[in-house]
Parts: structure tokens; C-alpha cells; sequence
């Protein structure tokens, strides 16, 4: 089993001291979803079953997997349903427990980050991220909550862009593919590099450059540059 070592990746993410590490947990507000991250916490809430990789592996004792399968996604359909709510406490306690079935669950780790970056824990988020990336490196969602965490609030957009375009190397699904453009728009942005962000949406797949506009964030977009 691959567990994160805690130094394997901060290459890429920077180590605690150099992002700014928060201090004691009332001293910074729980950050709101951005219409980007919210639409991907929805999609999770409504398709649950939308998991890593890892939920595909072959199983030993199929009745046994089977039981051991059922009880984890219920924990994880709860604990979704439950931060969709904004009850964070209770989502963090029902990923846990899921946890407690599959120490390396992907998902739940996943889950963990966005509970822990809304309550503004955000090493422990990214620690959380790191994770689930490390146990299933095709997780898409956790690279994508990992890079919008990077952007805002680390502030570290060559991270940020960094992820993205490792996203963008092995998915195929345009959904994902805009996901990950859209954080890159923002990075590119977050730089001053104005030029390089008005290219890339030029890249948008065809069939979610209407659907996006429905959105604040490419609203937002098209009037700075259309």
C-alpha cells in the first residue's frame, strides 16, 4: 500500500513554513466554495458512485468485498450529503469511518481535504489531498481540489498550473478537461499573464464553452476578454 511519507511531494507544493502556515484554528474563517469547486461538490452529492480507480480493483472473497463495499460507500454517500448541508463536523465524522474500513481510501481522504479547507486548516487539507493522490494518482478530483487550494488561499499559482496540466495529460472527459482549464485561467491570471489566459480559453471544449457561461466564473471571463 502507498501512504504519503509527508515529504515526497512538497517539491511541488512547498513545505508548511514557506506557504504560510495557519495558526490556531479560530484565527482564520472557513472559506466559501468557489462556483468551480461547488459545481464538482454537487456533482459528488448527486452521482456519488463518481469515485477513483481504486473502487475498480479486483477483490478477494467477493461476499466479503461485497459487504466491505457497501458499508464504505454508505459511509462516504453520507458524509457528502452531510458537508453539502454545511454540517462539516459530521462529514468529518462519517469519512472517518469510512477510514476506519479502508485506511487508504482515496475518497475519503479527498473528502477529509475539503472538510479541513473549509474549516481553514489548510496544511491539513493539502496533507489530506496528497494523500488521495498518492493512493490513486488518476483521482481527478483531488488533484483538482488540491491545484484551487494552491490558487486560493496559497497563492501559489506555478503549483496550481503545475496540477492542472498533469490533469490535463491523462483525462479525457471534457467535463474534467474544462475543470481543469478554468483553475489554469484562474492561475494564469493570479500571475498577470493576461495574454496566456485569453489562449487557453480559446481551448475550452466546444460543448462546455455555452454550458460555462451559465456560470459567474466564465461570465466573469468573456467580459474581461470577449
Amino acid at each position: 500500500m502507498k501512504v504519503y511519507d509527508g515529504t515526497a511531494r512538497d517539491d511541488k507544493f512547498g513545505r508548511p513554513e514557506d506557504r504560510g502556515a495557519r495558526g490556531d484554528r479560530g484565527s482564520m474563517p472557513a472559506l466559501r466554495s468557489s462556483p468551480l469547486t461547488r459545481a464538482r461538490e454537487l456533482r459528488h452529492c448527486a452521482c456519488p458512485r463518481r469515485v477513483s480507480a481504486r473502487w475498480c480493483a479486483a477483490p478477494g472473497d467477493e461476499a466479503t468485498d461485497a459487504v466491505g463495499t457497501d458499508a464504505l460507500s454508505a459511509h462516504l454517500d453520507r458524509a457528502w450529503e452531510l458537508f453539502s448541508q454545511g454540517d462539516l463536523r459530521g462529514a468529518r465524522t462519517s469519512a472517518r469511518r469510512a477510514l476506519q474500513l479502508e485506511g487508504d481510501s482515496p475518497e475519503a481522504h479527498n473528502l477529509l481535504g475539503q472538510v479541513s479547507t473549509q474549516e481553514g486548516e489548510f496544511d491539513e487539507a493539502m496533507e489530506h489531498y496528497r494523500t488521495a493522490m498518492a493512493l490513486d494518482d488518476g483521482y481527478v478530483d483531488a488533484f483538482l481540489n488540491a491545484a484551487e487550494l494552491l490558487l486560493h488561499p496559497l497563492r501559489d499559482f506555478d503549483g496550481a498550473i503545475e496540477l492542472c496540466d498533469e490533469v490535463l495529460e491523462f483525462v479525457e472527459g471534457n467535463e474534467e478537461i474544462a475543470d481543469a482549464l478554468l483553475l489554469k485561467f484562474d492561475a494564469l491570471l493570479g500571475k498577470g499573464e493576461q495574454d496566456a489566459a485569453r489562449q487557453l480559453l480559446e481551448t475550452l471544449p466546444e460543448d462546455r464553452k455555452s454550458t460555462r457561461l451559465n456560470s459567474s466564473h466564465l461570465v466573469i471571463s468573456y467580459a474581461v476578454f470577449c
